[in-house]
This record gives C-alpha cells, structure tokens and sequence, in this order.
C-alpha cells in the first residue's frame, strides 16, 4: 500500500509583471517531499502472499513490524506535512507582503506620475504666462519707443516755437518802445508848439488890451471880439496840453512797466 504524497508546492511571487520563485524554499519543500515519498515506497507492500497455516506466526510479527514502521512514517510524513504547512503560510504571509509592498510601490508610482502631469501641466501653463507676458512687454516696449520719438520731435517742436515767440516777443517789445518813443517826442513837440502858440496869443492878448485902452470904441468892441476869440483858443489850448501831459503820463507809465519786465 502507498501512502499518497503531499502534493509539490512551488511559490510564486509576483515582483513587476514577471513572477519570481524562491529557489531556496522551493529546494527544502522538494527536498521533504522526495525523502518523505522514498520512505513510504520503500516500506510499502506491492502484494501480499496468501496466507498459509505455516507463515501465521512470521505474518503476524511482520504485520506488528509494518504497524510500528507505519506509525513512525505516519508521524514522520506529519512532521513534514507540517513543516510543509509552516513553509507555505510563511510563503503565503511573504507574498501578502510582497503583494502590499509592490501595491504600495505601484501607488506610489501612481501618484509620482499623477504630480508630475500636475507639474507638467503647471509648467506648461506658467510658460504660455511667460510667453503672453513677453508679447505684451514686447508691444509695450515698440509702443514706448514710438511714444518717446513723438515726444522728442514734439519737444525740439516745443522749443522751436518757444524761439521763435522770444524773439517775435522781443520784436514786438522794440516796436513798442519805438512807437511810444515816437509818441513821446511827437506829443514833446505837441506841447511845446502848443506852449510857444500859447505865448504868442497871450502876447497878442496883452497887445490888443493895450490896444483897446489906447484906441476908441469901435475899435474896443472889434478887439473885445478878438479878445474872446483869442481866450477860447487859450482854453482850447490848455485843454489839448492837459489831454497831452496825461496821455504822455500813461505812456511813461506802461513804459515803466514793460521795462520792469
């Protein structure tokens, strides 16, 4: 009779995508596999003779043998059988293990990858900034430059006109000061015909008078008419001087001021 043989375990662990063995493990269980089936074979009956009243006595002690030779094997074939069973909960608890390290691994991998398209993605989104921002500061700058030279020509426009209105105002000051120059010794030359006429009817006045007492009536009355004639000429006359002496007073005046400034 044969015992049946625990049937060969070879673990396994997936590491990657290719399974690994452990070859050292692998050995021991094959190893107590063949020596347990070795025993059990060698001590294993293939036929038994048929049963003589002369072989009772050697069958009887050769079945008290096998039944102590089977106890042993039995307890030997346990032994194993639970070394074995240690072997594959220890390769069972290694492959949990393995198992969770490699699912800890490929989740971290997850991540590394799902932060580094986040990255990515950030990296790419924070380059179109750049490159939008530089656009803008490249249309900025063409922007300023066109700015700056129409400040520049208007400027230098700026400045051709100021020369041109200091000059145009220093023309206008000259001319100015030319007329009332003119004006002055026009009314300076007024007032001093006016005075010497003055002189004059006031010397006829005073010659008419003595006249008018040395002469007769007729002559009185015709001198009389002169004389009032020539007193509202005088009148006329010390008005157009007093108009004169104000108007060149004003003159003087604005003079005054347009030198002062």
């Amino acid at each position: 009779m044969r015992y049946p043989t625990s049937k060969r375990l070879i673990p396994t662990v997936l590491i990657g995508s290719k399974p690994q063995r452990f070859k050292g493990i692998e050995k021991d269980v094959m190893s107590i596999s063949d020596e347990t089936e070795s025993i059990i074979s060698e001590s294993s009956v293939e036929e038994y003779p048929k049963k003589t009243f002369a072989s009772v006595s050697t069958e009887t002690c050769e079945e008290d043998f096998h039944d102590e030779e089977k106890e042993k094997l039995q307890e030997l074939a346990n032994t194993y059988r639970n070394k074995i069973e240690k072997l594959e909960l220890e390769l069972e608890r290694e492959k949990g293990d393995k198992a969770r390290v490699i699912e800890d691994h490929e989740s971290e991998l997850l991540k590394e990858d799902i932060e580094r398209i986040s990255m990515q993605k950030d990296i790419a989104d924070k380059n179109k900034k750049i490159l939008e921002i530089k656009r803008k500061n490249e249309e900025l700058s063409g922007k300023y430059e066109s700015m700056n030279e129409a400040f520049e020509e208007a400027t230098q426009e700026i400045e051709k006109i100021n020369e041109n209105y200091k000059e145009e105002r220093k023309k206008r000051i000259e001319a100015e000061e030319k007329i009332k120059n003119l004006l002055v010794n026009e009314k300076s030359c007024a007032e001093v015909d006016l005075r010497a006429e003055k002189e004059l009817l006031t010397n006829d006045i005073d010659k008419l008078v003595s006249d008018t007492m040395n002469g007769n009536e007729m002559l009185n009355k015709k001198h009389e008419e002169e004389i009032k004639e020539y007193i509202k000429k005088e009148e006329e006359l010390n008005q157009k001087i007093k108009e004169i002496m104000e108007e060149k007073a004003e003159l003087l005046k604005e003079n005054e001021e347009l030198n002062s400034k």
